[in-house]
């Protein structure tokens, strides 16, 4: 319900001593419900369904951990909205004996989470898990929608950029593109989303998928 410290400072509100807003989910549609403020009920979002946090975390009692509240490069809440129905994840697995979670699931959620918070729902998640010897990248990639997503995560926002950029540049010389082909491609062909704005921050870089296809 809060606008996150992203907004100029007239606009953003704290978070302790706001009503907390809950939603009715009808179908395909969330509607807002308010006892103070009935005009919220005048909105209503589409059903945008992903999952907020995926990982393979450290093996019980090695290393430091990695709670679900957290992120890294390999994954956690991250708060990716393409972490959705038909996705496929190429997801880093840092240790060997790793246990895998995954949760959280949005009924929708503003892109770059600057309201603090998706809508908040319950479900069942249906997948299948292989591994993958030769992908596109080593780090934590995405292929929906006809395209490849790369993660890039960093306290700093211009890093993170970076590393996504840089991600998607190696996999496309991996694949056999020329080094000129693939800074034209990502110079005037990529798309840049920010998943995530705040400590760490989440970008991804989209390339289509038939550019990963290897003559």
């Amino acid at each position: 319900m809060h606008l996150c410290v992203e907004f100029r400072e007239k606009y953003s509100q704290p978070v302790v001593g706001e009503e907390v807003v809950c939603w009715q989910i009808t179908g395909d549609r969330g509607i807002p419900v308010s006892q103070s403020d009935t005009g919220l009920n005048l909105l209503s979002v589409r059903q945008e369904l992903m999952i907020g946090c995926i990982r393979c975390s450290d093996p019980v009692g090695k290393g430091e951990g990695l709670s679900s509240i957290d992120a890294d490069e390999y994954g956690g809440n991250v708060d990716c909205t393409f972490f959705k129905k038909g996705a496929t994840l190429f997801l880093p697995v840092a240790h060997d004996n790793a246990f895998f979670y995954m949760g959280d699931i949005h009924f929708n959620q503003c892109v770059g989470e600057v309201g603090g918070s998706g809508i908040e729902v319950s479900g069942e998640i249906v997948f299948s898990v292989d591994k993958c010897s030769q992908p596109l990248h080593s780090c934590l990639h995405i292929n929906v929608g006809g395209f490849v997503y790369f993660m890039g995560v960093n306290e700093d926002f211009n890093a993170s950029v970076r590393l996504a950029y840089g991600y998607a540049f190696e996999a496309l010389l991996g694949n056999g593109v020329a080094e000129s082909v693939a800074r034209l491609l990502l110079g005037h062909c990529a798309s840049l989303h920010v998943m995530k704005l705040g400590v760490p921050n989440v970008v991804v870089v989209g390339v289509e998928s038939a550019f990963f296809i290897k003559k």
